[in-house]
């Protein structure tokens, strides 16, 4: 590092093929990365789903579907970091894949020599907060940005841990739509296991419960005290025979 000697340090963890290479060691991400930043786009242009016309992903400082706003006809950058810069989720890092379009509000860090990467990304998200002005609108500006140490190993190690992070996140996606698969199975379920609006019987009882009866209603205070005075409200309840 310019006028100062790097700090050097040795993970406790590391892939055997590496644990003679070396200690890893601190630089400035302005060093290693072209820093800038998105530009303003009406979403009124955006797409919800990708087509032929608007086949680029559009991400912006939200949370939400990993900050995915649409999709674009056009792209800005490829296969770089970006992070939120201004608001709530101020410094919230990511990598984005392939090509993309990103707005005014989410920072760019480029680098064409592959230090552009998942491990990069997770290790920027670990600090960046710490870095956010909250001063008003929390804020995490390039030029800060730039001056942030982080403590890298040897490339080909990086991609070696960046693949290793890909991999568990291809997991927590495969388990994430089996959950979400089974949130939409709950509710069909429940739809048929309840009374539909208008009727007394459900469509789908468990076959003990099949010559049971008609639901009944009943006040909810009949079985529960109620705080609230005046409160009228009613529930089902399966007759018990």
């Amino acid at each position: 590092m310019s006028g100062k000697e790097a700090k050097a340090v040795v993970p406790k963890l590391r892939f055997p093929e590496f644990r003679e290479a070396g200690a890893w060691e601190e630089k400035e991400v302005g060093e290693i990365f072209k820093v800038t930043r998105g530009e303003v786009l009406s979403m009124r242009l955006v797409s919800d789903m990708p087509s032929e016309t608007t086949p680029y992903p559009v991400y912006s400082s939200q949370t939400k579907n990993n900050g995915l706003s649409g999709y674009y006809s056009d792209f800005l950058y490829e296969n770089a970091i970006t992070w939120t810069t201004d608001g709530a989720n101020a410094g919230d890092v990511n990598y984005r894949p392939g090509k993309f379009y990103c707005t005014n509000v989410c920072g760019v860090l480029i680098n064409n020599d592959g230090y552009a990467n998942v491990f990069i990304a997770e290790l920027l998200n670990t600090i960046t907060r710490k870095h956010v002005s909250y001063i008003g609108n929390p804020k995490l500006m390039n030029g800060v940005m730039a001056k942030i140490k982080i403590i890298l190993p040897p490339l080909p190690e990086q991609q070696k841990i960046a693949h290793c992070l890909s991999s568990l996140d291809e997991v927590i996606g495969l388990q994430a739509k089996k959950v979400q698969a089974l949130k939409q199975h709950k509710k069909g379920l429940m739809q048929q296991l309840f009374p539909a609006e208008g009727e007394t019987t459900p469509r789908l009882r468990f076959p003990d419960f099949r010559e049971a009866g008609a639901w009944e209603f009943i006040p909810l205070e009949a079985i529960a005290p109620l705080s609230m005075t005046g409160y009228n409200s009613r529930i089902f309840r399966m007759s018990t025979m």
